[in-house]
């Protein structure tokens, strides 16, 4: 039977996300003088590794492949929380999520 996330805990994600988000994608995008239209790959790559290590990665791909396995619901939230920083529309946390 496949696994159904209770709202809670879709708050809890969401919360999560937004809390990497503002720590490790803000910082980043902060650090950079006047106007940026993407991080370098070193700040990417030091994010993306941040994002797995948090768990927040692979979030649609099934647990037996290594990933989360979430809903498309629970995923468009968390794709929601996630561009919502400068670069947000076009590198939607900057995690490849």
């Amino acid at each position: 039977m496949k696994e159904v996330l209770m709202e809670s805990e879709i708050a809890i994600l969401k919360n999560t996300v937004k809390s990497f988000v503002k720590e490790n994608v803000l910082t980043a995008e902060q650090s950079q003088k006047g106007y940026v239209k993407e991080l370098s790959e070193i700040q990417v790559a030091s994010i993306q590794e941040k994002a797995k290590e948090a768990g927040l990665h692979a979030l649609g791909a099934k647990k037996e492949w290594g990933g989360s396995g979430l809903s498309l619901y629970t995923r468009t939230i968390i794709y929601e929380e996630a561009a919502l920083h400068r670069l947000g529309l076009y590198h939607p946390g900057e995690l490849k999520l």
